[in-house]
This record gives structure tokens, sequence and C-alpha cells, in this order.
């Protein structure tokens, strides 16, 4: 009895071992992965942490955000609804799911980041600061079906910033 307990055991790890991950692409579609942070002019830290990916061949995106403001202690995060990427550059789309100061940004806010992946681990990244819409509407260009399509990552103009840390992304090509 004991020895096909073991054996129903090492079956199930087996069959979870080799199932696909769930939330990566299956096919053709782009990925944008990592964490950071970046200093302020006051010198206080602005965190991101991110998981973003999008088939080629559907509508929407998916994913995970993450942001901490530690001079104010806010923190929020928030579903990924739409991922652009053009060549190194990235812009990331979603909406606010849960936040620690509803007052500033509340869950159902929109929010949107630009990165750009300067390779390994070596060379600095950007990131624009993590824009929250529609309270900083007027400091960047979103499509009118923001957050279902994302504004261009190649072309959109936003500010710039040196990052801690590293984002890898790309295309997945299976």
């Amino acid at each position: 009895m004991r020895v096909i307990r073991i054996l129903i055991a090492a079956s199930a790890v087996i069959a979870l071992l080799s199932a696909p991950v769930s939330g990566a692409p299956a096919s053709n579609g782009d990925f944008v992965s990592g964490s950071g942070y970046r200093m302020t002019a006051d010198g206080t830290e602005r965190r991101v942490q991110f998981n973003a990916y999008a088939q080629a061949d559907t509508n929407g995106a998916w994913g995970t955000f993450w942001y901490h403001n530690l001079a104010v202690n806010l923190t929020f995060s928030g579903q990924v609804k739409c991922l652009d990427v053009s060549g190194n550059q990235a812009a990331i789309g979603g909406v606010v799911t849960r936040t620690t100061a509803p007052g500033t940004v509340a869950a159902g806010d929109k929010f949107l980041v630009f990165l750009i992946d300067n390779g390994d681990q070596d060379n600095t990244d950007i990131t624009s600061q993590t824009y929250v819409l529609p309270a900083s509407s007027g400091d960047v260009v979103v499509p009118r079906n923001f957050p279902a399509m994302c504004p261009d990552a190649g072309t959109t103009q936003h500010d710039a910033f040196s990052m801690e840390g590293d984002i890898a992304i790309g295309n997945v090509n299976s």
C-alpha cells in the first residue's frame, strides 16, 4: 500500500512538472519581466516589479504589476491589460486592484509605465515614472481605448529615469 501511495505522489509531481506554465505565452508573443528601483531627486526610492505577456494571435495581455513609493508608504498592485513591445522598449498598462492609499491611488485606477531594456545587468535599464490615470493623463498620451490598448512603446513621448535592477523585454517564438 505504501508503494502505491509513493507511485501516485511521484506521478502527480511528474505531471505538475511537465505541465505548461500557467500565464506564460503558449505561442508567439511579447513579454516583459523584471524588477528594480529608481531614485527621485529628493533621494527616495520608487520600486517596481512586473511580469507581462501578450500573445501575437490574441487581443489583450495578462500579468501583474507592483509599485512601491517608500517616501509616502504607497503600495499598489494591478492586473496587466495591455503590452506594447518595440525592440528593446515596452509599455505596460493595466488596472489597479489593490492599494494601501485609496485616497491617492484607488482600485480601478489605470496605470502605465514605459521601460527600456539596455541588455544585461551591467547596463542600466530605463523606466518612466509610473503614470496613474486619469490623475497624470496630461503627462502622457494614451489611446482612447486604454488600457485595452497601450500607447506605442517606441514613439510615445515620456520621461526617463535610470533604474537599478534588471528587466527583460522580448518576443517568445515557439
